[in-house]
């Protein structure tokens, strides 16, 4: 008999520090609020739950046990529940109060931030190498861990116009990670950085945290999710930064951060691969709506989509009935803008967090069905029987429009031709006559062959609008340095298909802002990997976690790559060129942005492991950037000489 698994919590939140110009005025309500959740919602026994407070004198809690909120009664608390919990658990490790920046107590192990961040107890503070250790015990006894952060890691506490608190502190005056993605492994490069657990931040690191009269804006919206939804233990973590993004998405002083695998669950089951990332309305102003994606995910300009309200699964929407229709009238790279289809617009009122899903396409992309001369009766039945299937489901065909090559061609030339070689295998040529490869090998007597045609077709499509993208004419270009540096290749990588090694080196040149109103000088940046076979894998951050922050004059930590040879590299009759291109697509964004949607295999894996405005003349005035791309190739020979070596020895020990 399985035991069942079991939930356990520690939650702390203080609210009066020794120094009063510290004091908070939600915080331990905010940590009661979580209590209450987790009993209520997630059925947590309260046997299950230490409670450490420090609330305002008046303001105790009646008839609810709970703790000092010090240093060593946090710790202590952690490390007895890490002692109670068993393989399978599930721990939430909650915490609302000040956080702050100090010079650290690791230098050795922090040679580059020379900085801890810090969650500031009663009595002292608890620094991110401490905190980070006691997690990751959780973790290496299978206990699945949540820690949920409600507090800032940068100085000055202020209060801001609108009467919200800022939680951190005022201050008196005077590891190696490794990717499994084909391209590229991240060979070296501490707090927030992607780790085994989950954490759930309230902001950027260099951000504050904010509180209003209820509380911590982080902790509100985050319940607001949870309880909107049916069971909140089927919300990914994915789904819930996308909702967080949602609700923050003017908010250029607080932007929550969630780290860990985002195809778990708060429930804490994980699903095998991506959960759906969906198109979602960002901004509703009047009749003008803003999509979260751009070109760069294949919208354009005429395209209409049906808004759903949203579910716990964004892939499944609700009733057709319950649908508005939208019609997309300005697009950039990342974003889009649409307007009601019809007119005057409906009754219903459409909310950012809407679900949006493709109607119709403006554009289409042109394939055709080429014949051969060459076709044998038994590939011209083929042909024949794909071209009567996609004649069945045309709508499902989006975005591609298919044309039978012997009766009719698109006026233009087709987008991609389509046709079946001598050998019954399927071949592609894009507009130029250029043979796209390597796909993986698809026969003409197939009996999934449209459905794996379309797969085929819709990962060249998303790799080639990813590729193509260009940053937005009309941005002001940010300040900074992007490079690809030679470096000696490591000991373990000689072992291995590792055909160079390349350091990736980039800097913020922006001035570091005076004031809070120029916190958007700090840049949130994103390398991808695009290789030659159509994959796209992301190099920083690792894994699929969001952007990460590069604060004015500061650069990344040393981050250095290894180019891996593909698979079929050496083998007897392994046609290959003379050179690998892998191109790094940089991203810098306004805000922190998820690019997971992009991610997707490389083929050589796949193939190995089977609205209109008045005119008038008027100067160009370059607009603050909201986002910029960047993207920078590197050509790899195949002749390396640690690969040849490599491939001998290994050659030599079997022959032995």
């Amino acid at each position: 008999m399985v035991a069942s698994k079991e939930t356990w919590a520690v939650i702390a939140g203080i609210d009066r520090y020794p120094d009063q110009q510290n004091w908070l005025h939600g915080a331990a309500g905010d940590a009661l609020r979580i209590r209450r959740f987790l009993v209520d919602a997630l059925k947590v026994r309260e046997d299950n739950i230490d409670l450490l407070l420090l609330p305002h004198k008046g303001q105790e809690p009646t008839g609810i046990a709970y703790k000092y909120p010090s240093n060593t009664n946090i710790l202590a608390s952690l490390s007895d529940t890490c002692l109670k919990g068993k393989a399978g658990d599930i721990v939430w490790f909650y915490f609302a109060g000040h956080g702050d920046r100090v010079s650290t107590m690791h230098p050795t192990l922090k040679e580059d931030t020379k900085i801890d961040e810090v969650i500031c107890a009663a009595d002292g503070d608890i620094e991110d190498v401490k905190l980070d250790a006691i997690l990751t015990k959780f973790v290496q006894n299978d206990i699945q861990t949540l820690a949920v952060l409600d507090c800032c890691h940068s100085g000055g506490a202020t209060r801001d116009k609108d009467d919200t608190r800022i939680r951190c502190r005022s201050r008196n005056a005077g590891g190696q990670h490794s990717t499994a993605f084909r391209g590229m492994n991240v060979r070296q490069t501490w707090f927030y950085q992607h780790r085994k657990y989950h954490l759930l931040a309230a902001c950027q690191p260099f951000q504050g945290a904010k509180e209003a009269s209820d509380g911590g804006v982080f902790t509100s919206s985050l319940l607001k999710i949870f309880n909107a939804s049916a069971d909140c233990r089927r919300l990914s973590f994915r789904t819930v930064q996308q909702r967080l993004d949602t609700q923050f998405a003017q908010n250029i002083f607080q932007n929550p951060l969630i780290l860990g695998d985002g195809d778990a669950n708060i429930g804490g089951t994980v699903f095998a691969g991506h959960t759906a990332v969906s198109i979602t309305v960002s901004k509703v102003d009047n009749s003008k709506i803003t999509l979260n994606k751009g070109t760069a995910a294949g919208v354009n300009v005429g395209d209409v989509y049906e808004l759903f309200p949203p579910t716990d699964n964004a892939s499944c929407p609700t009733t057709p009935s319950a649908s508005i229709m939208v019609t997309v009238s300005q697009v950039d790279g990342l974003e889009s803008w649409c307007h009601y289809h019809e007119s005057p617009a409906p009754i219903a009122v459409v909310k950012p967090g809407y679900v949006a899903h493709l109607y119709n396409k403006a554009s289409l992309v042109t394939i055709a069905i080429s014949s051969q001369p060459h076709l044998s009766a038994g590939l011209r039945a083929s042909r024949q029987t794909l071209l009567q299937e996609i004649s069945l489901d045309t709508t499902g065909m989006l975005p591609f429009s298919f044309f039978d090559g012997e009766i009719a061609m698109p006026q233009s030339s087709p987008d991609y031709l389509l046709y079946f070689n001598q050998d019954g295998l399927l071949e592609i040529q894009d507009k130029q006559f250029r043979h796209l490869t390597p796909i993986p090998r698809i026969q003409h007597d197939d009996k999934h062959l449209l459905n794996k045609i379309m797969s085929v077709l819709r990962h060249i499509y998303a790799y080639c609008m990813l590729r193509d993208l260009q940053p937005p004419t009309n941005a002001k270009k940010p300040l900074y340095d992007f490079e690809v540096r030679e470096v000696e290749a490591s000991k373990a990588s000689k072992a291995e298909k590792v055909l160079a090694s390349k350091e990736i080196f980039f800097k913020n040149r922006e001035s570091l802002p005076t004031q809070i109103q120029t916190l958007n000088h700090t840049q949130f940046i994103t390398i991808l990997n695009l290789t030659s076979s159509f994959g796209v894998g992301q190099i920083l951050p690792y894994d699929d976690d969001q952007s990460i922050a590069v604060e004015p004059g500061k650069a990344i930590p040393e981050l250095i790559i290894d180019i891996l040879a593909p698979e079929n590299f050496g083998q007897d009759g392994a046609s290959l060129p003379e050179k690998l291109r892998d191109t790094l697509k940089l991203f810098i964004t306004a805000r922190p942005q998820s690019f997971a949607h992009h991610l997707q295999d490389d083929f050589q894996d796949v193939i190995h492991n089977q609205a209109g405005s008045f005119r008038k003349a008027r100067a160009r005035v370059p607009e603050r950037f909201d986002w910029w791309c960047d993207q920078l190739d590197i050509m790899t020979p195949l002749s390396a000489p640690n690969v040849l070596a490599a491939n001998m020895e290994n050659l030599n020990l079997q022959s032995h």
